[in-house]
């Protein structure tokens, strides 16, 4: 496919800590298009799952569009496919990734991205594939081997309100498509988000300024606009219809996010991001599982520690 890449803005971090939310409002301003978490897009590329619009995948014309302007033919090793994405690029780079694959890896993402840009008319997409563990190297994948434009803001909420959030159930139980797991669901989700969150670091600091940025949950959920001023300003995207959005001045605009939190079938409104109050037992656990990630990170341990404004 020719013509112009969009820039990328990559949504680093944990599940659960409000990239959906944060998606669907950047996705609201014009010239960009929030398209989800595309990490894992050749499980749903094709599916009868709803996107956000109400239309199956399948059926979407913003996806059929899309997959009409991928690369038809061989998709390659789903091992160094695996690998070019994993978080082994970030500490050993790509050498030891054949060319190849490579190549393929560059001209699929590519591809991808100048799809969604031409069907959203937007020349800055939205990626909330975020940097667990199957996901971690896919932001410098995306910019060492795709050659693409990528923004990276790093989001941030306390290790016990992603903890919370996990206990009602991760999207795909919640969506029946997987079985509740109970066994250790408490430590996986502090040792996840301490991964995670470690991984966002060691990107964000390799990326020159201004092209890497922090957001805090607690903030976007408190203030929304003022904080994405900073990151929307270096996209070039104006907040002016997100604002109208929020204050239900306006109407949101369609969205096509096809893979993330189950809020993204919900009309988009404020308060649906709302902090979490830790308990004695998880904060002790932040501590423990969380405690060196916190600190590097600039945040306490021990999570939220009052309720919101209207909420006591």
């Amino acid at each position: 496919m020719t013509g112009e890449a969009p820039v990328v803005a990559y949504i680093a971090g944990y599940g659960r800590s409000g990239s959906t939310w944060l998606a669907r409002l950047l996705g609201q301003s014009p010239g960009a298009s929030a398209a989800g978490e595309l990490a894992r897009i050749t499980d749903w590329i094709e599916s009868l799952r709803p996107c956000a619009c109400g239309e199956p995948i399948a059926e979407c014309p913003f996806w059929s569009q899309v997959r009409r302007a991928l690369p038809t033919g061989d998709s390659g090793s789903r091992f160094w496919r695996a690998a070019l994405e994993s978080p082994w690029v970030l500490y050993l780079g790509f050498w030891w990734i054949p060319g190849s694959e490579r190549r393929r890896y560059r001209d699929e993402m590519r591809a991808l991205y100048q799809g969604i840009g031409a069907a959203g008319c937007a020349r800055v997409v939205i990626d909330s594939s975020k940097t667990a563990r199957r996901s971690a190297g896919r932001a410098a994948a995306l910019a060492a081997i795709a050659g693409l434009d990528v923004r990276v803001v790093h989001l941030v909420r306390n290790p016990q309100g992603v903890r919370a959030s996990i206990e009602r159930g991760t999207n795909k139980e919640l969506e029946g498509r997987a079985s509740p797991r109970r066994w250790f669901r408490r430590t996986r989700a502090f040792l996840g988000w301490t991964t995670a969150n470690a991984f966002a670091l060691r990107i964000t600091r390799r990326k020159p300024q201004g092209a890497a940025f922090r957001l805090d949950f607690e903030n976007l959920a408190a203030t929304p606009i003022p904080a994405l001023s900073e990151f929307a300003a270096s996209l070039g995207l104006s907040l002016t219809a997100v604002e109208a959005v929020l204050q239900q001045r306006a109407a949101p605009r369609t969205e096509h996010l096809a893979e993330g939190n189950r809020m993204r079938l919900e009309p988009l409104a404020p308060g649906q991001a709302r902090p979490t109050i830790a308990t004695a037992g998880d904060r002790l656990l932040g501590l423990l599982f969380c405690g060196w990630t916190s600190w590097r990170l600039g945040i306490s341990p021990f999570g939220a520690d009052r309720r919101p404004r209207g909420e006591r």
